[in-house]
């Protein structure tokens, strides 16, 4: 019952950004007898964003306690208080108002980039074009989550990290006719990046490895809990094994994608389970 309530997700996603690029470019000269020009310029870009990402599971905590006579962060509750010890960075999930997650992002990214371009003509057929580009940018992120899903998140964290690069470039055209004409281009590309989070921080009382028997047994301490897997034919558990596999678990009161030390033949996809 609790795999088939609705969950709807509310997101809001905003941008803003000013951007300017400024140009300054010469008149044809001659430079040792070539006919050669000249452009120089900035540009600025700055950029902010935000993505308030809410979901909800309405009903969960009462239909919780309908179906198994405790609270969902009851003690009793297998993602109750004893599913991680709770710290300041890693605070419980009470699933208060029937949330299983939030995630508040606030990204920002400011650059600046010179740049600069030779041109000249080798014959009046011929002419060619060196440039060269420099890039520095600073991007950071602020995230606040919570929930249910965000388990092995700190609450709060924020995440700052600078890029820079010189990109040349070369460039031939040739005029084989006044209406054809072929061209040539040697450049370095670059791509600015974003920050990277934190690597997960599973905690030690976080969710259970399964234990040899059979796939309808998920076992933890004193707990057992059963669980359905979609497009099983080998309905063993097998003990450790060399690879990390990931069973995904479809459970009732929660979702969530648990990587175990243990593999269950077949698919790794899931279908109901109650707990």
């Amino acid at each position: 019952m609790l795999g088939f309530l609705p969950s709807p997700a509310g997101y809001d996603a905003r941008t803003e950004q000013f951007s300017q690029e400024l140009r300054l470019s010469s008149k044809s000269a001659s430079i040792a007898g070539i006919a050669t020009t000249w452009t120089a310029g900035l540009y600025y870009a700055n950029q902010r964003r935000r993505f308030l990402d809410d979901e909800y599971i309405p009903g969960l905590r009462a239909t919780f306690q309908q179906i198994y006579g405790y609270g969902i962060y009851s003690n009793a509750s297998v993602v109750g208080p004893s599913y991680y010890t709770a710290t300041a960075a890693y605070p419980a999930e009470s699933f208060a108002n029937d949330l299983i997650y939030f995630g508040h992002i606030y990204p920002k990214q400011q650059q600046i980039a010179p740049f600069g371009e030779l041109g000249f003509e080798i014959t009046p057929a011929l002419k060619g074009a060196i440039g060269l580009r420099y890039v520095s940018a600073r991007s950071s992120e602020l995230v606040d989550s919570g929930g249910f899903y965000s388990y092995g998140l700190p609450a709060t964290y924020s995440v700052n990290q600078k890029f820079s690069a010189t990109t040349p470039k070369f460039s031939l055209e040739y005029a084989i006719n006044p209406s054809s004409n072929l061209y040539a281009t040697i450049a370095k590309g670059f791509r600015l990046g974003g920050p990277t989070g934190p690597v997960p921080a599973f905690q030690p009382n976080g969710p259970p490895p399964a234990t040899p028997g059979t796939c309808g047994d998920f076992v933890s301490a004193d707990r057992r809990v059963p669980y359905l897997l979609s497009n099983r034919t080998d309905r063993r558990l097998r003990p450790l094994e060399p690879a990390i596999r990931t069973i995904s678990l479809l459970a009732s009161p929660v979702r969530q994608t648990h990587t175990s030390p243990t593999r269950c033949g077949a698919t790794s996809s899931a279908a109901r389970a109650d707990i």
